[in-house]
């Protein structure tokens, strides 16, 4: 067997690593963990091991195709030089019309998160204006919370949980999304440390946890403001950190005892003595870690739910902790991308017009001067995960070309022109950065290419190529640059950022990116930026927030549509991704989760066919009676319904409180989208 080193480039906190192997035919017949990566340890999930059928999946695009006419699923191979020669004539005629390629917009989402998935926005940069969508649907509010309240988004080692005495699990699920963590979580137990999940509905995670407090949807900063009240009264916070090293304490607390605790506790859905029990172990066990997950941002309110919760961090003492405070994702990885590259380029890069994914229909409907005419979609698949579809593929089918450059078939290429067969990262040569673990590996390539496919670098280049050889000069993009001669160009950036000399060094593991040097010295223990930690900015009033992290209620669903519709995730899915996967599909079932009060009210009996409906839509779904979920939500782990239609049409443009200062644009509140629900035709799983 030869073996290769990889990183998993997947939007998932542990970006693994990953070992490749090769038989003497050239088959990739096996992917393993990485035992040199230290913090995946040899381990991947199940998602990871099924990557071989992924590779050679039976539906996996391999050639370029070609749909006419649009929307009719009548595909034809085409050539590669015809599918590129149709982008570049396209982006000529912009050019020579409009001096620029404002009317051709790149969509990038979440489907590989390496360096060369940036290669086709370089490409436009290098050209001159154009549109791209950016923004972070699930981040972007709980980023701008940390930069209100401590400068900047500081991400802690999260191995450094292993040492805590308490750990607050809030919002996270990582028995699904983050499984490499689990194995911290249980050292912890085995040390004596508690941990304490607060959430929705008890998960997997659960399982694992010394206690379960059920939170209401969108409480979970009314959850924290009353922890953190109860510690005032009872004189447990850190007046000693609050004095010396924060600003705007008299301010917040002149408030918070002005909150009637009922308000708090009605509005957090947790009653008064499990406060109270949660504020007595902060203050009786230290350190204690922190760790919202993302879920909580995806409501309108998601911003100042992380505020609250960071007040909390901040006045219990837990902040200097190296092994307690706060541990959230970093966003050195949503900027290493566009850094590392930007590094080995000599030549003028423009700068795009933007536009918002959280509400990209909308966005784009707006864009006039000039107007949006050609779509290229890479590595993400809007249409089934995005908000407002429907209003999306009406946008679609009035552009005058769309290109989807994917692995499969998906929702978003069906509807496209074009479409493009990518590599994996087994089949091209890549740098990869996690943003939980922080770590910058690696990934060789192991096999080659499957089919006619080929890697975002390689798509980029050859479109240069088409672009010179139409219009001589008009792309400056490198068209023959080796992946290794790119490596080589990014040592300066590497030096600094890694602390390494050559590439190559990284062929013997994943790396640390360097904490930024604060103060003379570089430390990623603490979550401490240059500055006192701020319990009132006036920043946040610029950003439409109060200057105080103050309660903030949740959005109550409408007369018509009572019941909130949340779709978790699994361990075996990342959204749409690997949900093709035989290997995979076990529990795999199209079901819609709600409480026995509803189902009895609705008559409605377990395996029953039902609908979910709102003013966008609906879907069809077999039901699953639990009494877990709460009797005003209904859940699902389903992408799709029952004919395949994707969950998310019900979800219309609901933006977060915050996100738009350092990403540009607000999340999106996807928890907070409301539905109904009725029985279906008499049906039975």
């Amino acid at each position: 067997m030869r073996i290769t080193k990889h990183i998993c480039p997947r939007d998932c906190y542990d970006t693994c690593g990953m070992i490749a192997y090769v038989d003497e035919y050239g088959r990739l017949v096996k992917v393993s963990g990485d035992s040199d990566h230290d913090y995946t340890q040899g381990k991947l999930c199940c998602k990871g091991y099924a990557y071989t059928q992924y590779v050679y999946h039976p539906q996996r695009l391999t050639f370029p195709m070609m749909q006419e006419p649009r929307f009719s699923g009548n595909w034809k191979r085409i050539s590669w030089d015809d599918a590129l020669e149709i982008a570049a004539r396209k982006m000529i005629g912009f050019k020579k019309s409009l001096g620029n390629l404002l009317p051709m917009a790149l969509v990038r989402g979440p489907g590989n998160y390496g360096v060369f998935s940036k290669s086709m926005e370089f490409l436009l940069r290098s050209i001159g204006p154009f549109t791209l969508a950016t923004g972070s649907l699930c981040l972007a509010a709980g980023w701008d919370a940390q930069l209100l309240d401590f400068g900047g988004v500081k991400c802690k080692n999260p191995t450094g949980m292993l040492n805590t005495k308490l750990l607050l699990l809030w919002g996270a699920n990582p028995a699904a999304t983050a499984i490499h963590q689990m194995a911290t979580i249980q050292k912890l137990r085995e040390h004596g440390g508690r941990v304490i999940l607060i959430d929705i509905i008890p998960t997997t995670t659960s399982l694992h946890c010394d206690e379960f407090i059920r939170v209401r949807p969108g409480g979970d900063g009314a959850l924290a403001l009353a922890i953190l009240r109860q510690m005032v009264i009872k004189n447990t916070v850190d007046y000693s950190f609050i004095k010396d090293h924060s600003v705007g304490w008299e301010t917040f607390i002149s408030w918070l005892l002005r909150v009637d605790p009922k308000e708090l506790f009605n509005v957090s859905g947790v009653d008064e003595h499990k406060v109270e029990m949660i504020a007595d172990q902060i203050a009786k066990l230290k350190p204690v870690s922190f760790w919202p997950g993302s879920g909580l941002q995806r409501y309108a309110n998601g911003g100042q739910n992380m505020r609250a919760i960071d007040a909390l961090v901040a006045a219990s003492g837990n902040l200097y902790s190296t092994d307690g405070g706060l541990y959230f994702q970093n966003i050195d990885f949503w900027l290493l991308n566009h850094q590392i590259f930007s590094s080995a380029f000599n030549t003028q890069l423009y700068d795009p017009r933007l536009v918002g994914l959280n509400a990209l229909a909308k966005e784009l409907d707006a864009c006039q001067n000039p107007p949006v005419k050609f779509l290229w979609f890479t590595s993400s698949n809007y249409l089934a995960r995005g908000t407002d579809i429907l209003n999306m593929r009406k946008q679609i089918a009035e552009m005058e070309l769309t290109i989807t450059v994917d692995h499969f078939l998906t929702p978003t290429a069906e509807v496209s022109d074009i479409v493009l067969p990518a590599t994996t990262c087994f089949e091209s040569q890549d740098i990869v950065a996690g943003y939980w673990h922080n770590k910058v590996g690696l990934n060789q390539q192991a096999i080659k290419p499957v089919g006619e496919c080929r890697s975002e670098l390689e798509i980029a280049q050859s479109l240069s190529r088409m672009l010179n050889h139409l219009q001589p000069g008009m792309c400056s993009f490198p068209e023959e640059r080796k992946p290794e001669e790119w490596f080589q160009s990014f040592t300066p950036w590497l030096k600094n950022n890694v602390g390494i000399s050559n590439y190559r060094e990284l062929l013997n593991g994943a790396l640390p990116l360097l904490p930024p040097v604060q103060e003379g010295r570089r430390d990623c223990n603490i979550n401490t930026l240059p500055g006192k930690y701020k319990f009132l900015t006036l920043k946040a009033i610029e950003l439409g927030c109060p200057e105080i992290p103050i309660l903030i209620n949740p959005l109550e669903p409408p007369l018509a549509y009572p019941y909130r519709f949340l779709v978790l995730h699994r361990a075996e899915h990342l959204n749409t991704q690997f949900s093709n996967l035989d290997w995979l599909q076990e529990n795999d079932l199209i079901e819609v989760w709600l409480n026995p009060s509803v189902a009895l009210r609705l008559g409605i009996e377990e395996g029953d066919a039902v609908i979910i409906y709102n003013e966008l839509g609906e879907i069809q779904m077999y039901s699953k009676i639990n009494k877990d979920v709460p009797c005003d939500i209904l859940i699902t782990y389903s992408w799709q319904d029952l004919f395949k239609k994707p969950v998310n049409i019900l979800t219309k443009v609901q933006e977060t409180d915050l996100g738009q200062k350092l990403t540009g644009f607000p999340g999106v509140a996807y928890h907070d989208t409301f539905v109904n629900l009725a029985r279906g035709w008499k049906e039975k799983v």
